[in-house]
């Protein structure tokens, strides 16, 4: 009998301790937004993702100074759209990229 997931007949596999652990790469973050975060939301991204520089110049937001995995980054941009935050750019480096 083969188990099912809510549903959908197919296999289903347990990671190996340690085996996705080589997979996550991480990258440095430059988000930038359109105006003002909404109120709140610089302590909510700290709570979740840590200390986050944001620079503010009343017409754009730039979050940077941010190390995130992929779900981390999809986590962020979630809690940015929720939020009705615009944004206009994302730019990711990966870390450790042209560092001795």
């Amino acid at each position: 009998m083969v188990p099912t997931l809510g549903g959908i007949r197919g296999r289903v596999e347990t990671p190996r301790t340690g085996a996705t652990d080589a997979l996550v790469m991480n990258h440095h973050c430059r988000i930038e937004v359109d105006g003002p975060l909404p109120a709140g939301l610089r302590e909510e991204m700290s709570r979740r993702f840590g200390l986050v520089q944001v620079r503010q110049d009343g017409r754009r937001t730039v979050l940077s100074d941010l190390t995130l995995d992929q779900a981390g980054l999809r986590a962020l941009l979630d809690l940015l759209w929720d939020a009705g935050a615009r944004v206009r750019a994302v730019t990711t480096t990966e870390a450790g990229a042209g560092q001795d």
